[in-house]
């Protein structure tokens, strides 16, 4: 899943991912909304570059993701797999035409958000998303607090008070105040 993070983010495809790129990318894991995470995600999953994700491409990326042990043996798992990607499947290929488009994944996310995922984590957990924002932010109370509880807070009263976010935007710019 690294290797797709690392194509997604270098956006010039030229094999490096530069500073821009990297706080770029970081910026849409990290404070996105909803439809930037999406589509980096869709992006992530789509290994080909071909703007749809066929059956083969749902499989590499849930390949993996279940374990052997708790009562289940390596067939058990392949067959859970091969499941997972049916399941994948019918829940993102909405206009059933045997391949998901981006429209297609877009629709399902918001119909259902949790499927933002449902080819492979390819975005940071809460808990590692903390631990950076505490490393690279200077007011991580604020960025934290919202994460966490999942809400957008009042940033007008606390920057009048000087104790919150220099900015009320949660794009780029704010990345690029954290590492200037």
């Amino acid at each position: 899943m690294l290797d797709l993070i690392f194509r997604v983010f270098d956006r010039n495809e030229d094999g490096v991912v530069e500073a821009s790129e990297f706080v770029q990318g970081l910026s849409v894991m990290i404070r996105g909304d909803t439809d930037e995470i999406t589509e980096f995600c869709y992006n992530v999953y789509d290994m080909n570059g071909d703007n749809t994700l066929g059956r083969e491409e749902l499989e590499l990326c849930l390949k993996g993701c279940l374990m052997p042990g708790y009562g289940l043996e390596v067939e058990e798992i392949e067959d859970a797999e091969r499941d997972l990607v049916d399941i994948a499947m019918k829940k993102l290929d909405v206009n059933r035409d045997g391949v998901i488009t981006f429209e297609d994944f877009q629709t399902a996310v918001r119909r259902d958000p949790l499927l933002v995922q449902a080819c492979g984590p390819c975005l940071i957990s809460p808990k590692c998303m903390s631990r950076f924002l505490y490393t690279v932010t200077w007011d991580y109370r604020t960025y934290t607090s919202e994460l966490l509880n999942n809400t957008v807070t009042s940033r007008k009263s606390k920057e009048m008070k000087g104790s919150g976010p220099r900015q009320s935007s949660t794009n780029l710019s704010t990345i690029f105040d954290i590492f200037h």
